[in-house]
This record gives structure tokens, C-alpha cells and sequence, in this order.
């Protein structure tokens, strides 16, 4: 058992691809694709989603030749999906 423990230890863990992934669902969150826990809707706030895609941006740009192949997909594949949301709800509401 103090296996199953120690495993169950490390996927609670912080890392930086659950970091990322959080950020990105912070974004999403913002953009209105996902339920804001808080308030059980969803909500749209594009000056926040778009201070958290930079934020992504920053950690991109300061953390190249640093990650490992698995996180640099991770913050690409988030980076994009953040952004094509962004452009369409920002397109929207022109």
C-alpha cells in the first residue's frame, strides 16, 4: 500500500503542465466555455482572459529551451485553443 500512497502523492503534486493546465482553464473559464465554480455559470470577462493568455504568453517566452517536449505541447495546445477562443468571442461582440 505505501506504493498506491506515494503515487496518489504524486498526482496531487504541483507541476508545471498542471500549472499550465490551470491557467488555461482560467482562460477558458474567462471566455465563457467553462462553469465559473464560484457561481455555477458561465461568465465572459475578455480583459481577464486576455491578461491570463498573456500571462501564458510570459511563460512561454521565459521558459523556452527549458521544458520538456510533453510540456512545451501542453503550453502550445493551450496557448491556441485560449487564443482562437479569444478571437472569436472578441469578434463577437463588434
Amino acid at each position: 500500500m505505501p506504493e498506491e500512497k506515494e503515487t496518489q502523492k504524486e498526482s496531487t503534486q504541483m507541476n508545471f503542465a498542471l500549472f499550465i493546465s490551470s491557467l488555461g482553464m482560467q482562460a477558458l473559464m474567462h471566455l465563457g466555455e467553462v462553469v465559473n465554480p464560484l457561481t455555477n455559470k458561465k461568465e465572459t470577462d475578455l480583459k481577464q482572459a486576455k491578461q491570463t493568455i498573456d500571462i501564458l504568453e510570459i511563460l512561454e517566452k521565459k521558459t523556452k529551451g527549458n521544458l520538456d517536449k510533453k510540456e512545451e505541447q501542453i503550453l502550445r495546445d493551450i496557448l491556441y485553443e485560449t487564443r482562437m477562443k479569444y478571437i472569436e468571442k472578441a469578434g463577437q461582440q463588434k
